[in-house]
């Protein structure tokens, strides 16, 4: 958020889509809320959202090392977003959810 008292003042956001979300259409919805408040959307930027296949080589290849390292067998894959280091991988990065705790596995 910035504001000024001479030009005005600005808000950004980060918003993050999932791949299937019509994106034209969140933009619009997004766009009439803030018109009902006074206010207009400017500048967009937009990233294209990542996805990779569960079948892919590399995600295979990160699910081996992960079911080796800890014991695990027929771990369920599931995808979240890839804003990160993520979206600079051909397999995406893999992070297992534990009970009460996050660990981060990245592919060196």
């Amino acid at each position: 958020m910035r504001f000024d008292n001479t030009k005005g003042g600005s808000v950004s956001l980060d918003i993050r889509c999932p791949v299937t979300a019509p994106l034209k259409k969140i933009q619009n919805q997004l766009a009439a809320a803030v018109k009902k408040c006074g206010f207009m959307v400017g500048e967009s930027k937009v990233s294209e959202p990542l996805f990779v296949d569960k079948n892919h080589p590399g995600v295979q290849i990160l699910k081996h090392v992960y079911e080796k390292h800890t014991g695990e067998k027929d771990v369920e894959l599931l995808t979240s977003g890839g804003g990160t280091y993520a979206q600079f991988l051909d397999a995406g990065g893999i992070r297992r959810l534990l009970p009460g705790k996050t660990v981060h596995w990245t592919p060196s």
